[in-house]
């Protein structure tokens, strides 16, 4: 028996219905929407650019990729209803999480944005 026919054959399989995933996919795509708006007024708002705030978008832009390949994952299981492999587990796995950092992302944005344009346009008498 091989790894991936485990959770298969398993009394302890994990069953999820492709509405489960197609949810999680429409939930993504929402998220990814806000995430392109709130990332393009982050952008817009760090006016001076260094490289902490280069790693800052690096970093952002990656999450976001994370969160699209995470949909497309969702988009693609959401075919498929019942048993999961374990590629097709480990692939939910990452899909879920991907969707769920890039929901954090898009809840701490607006903090992001207003600690970044506060701290690049104020000036303090003490510095």
């Amino acid at each position: 028996m091989t790894l991936a026919a485990i959770p298969a054959s398993s009394r302890y399989a994990v069953r999820l219905s492709g509405d489960f995933f197609a949810t999680a996919a429409q939930l993504g795509a929402t998220l990814l929407v806000a995430y392109a708006l709130e990332s393009g007024a982050m952008i817009k708002a760090l006016r001076r650019r260094g490289r902490n705030q280069e790693m800052l978008v690096g970093f952002i832009s990656a999450l976001g990729l994370s969160g699209m390949i995470g949909v497309a994952i969702s988009l693609m299981l959401s075919e498929h209803g019942g048993r999961l492999s374990t590629l097709e587990l480990v692939a939910s796995a990452f899909s879920l999480s991907a969707i769920g950092l890039l929901g954090a992302l898009v809840a701490l944005q607006p903090l992001l944005i207003y600690e970044w344009s506060h701290a690049a346009t104020t000036e303090y008498p003490d510095e």
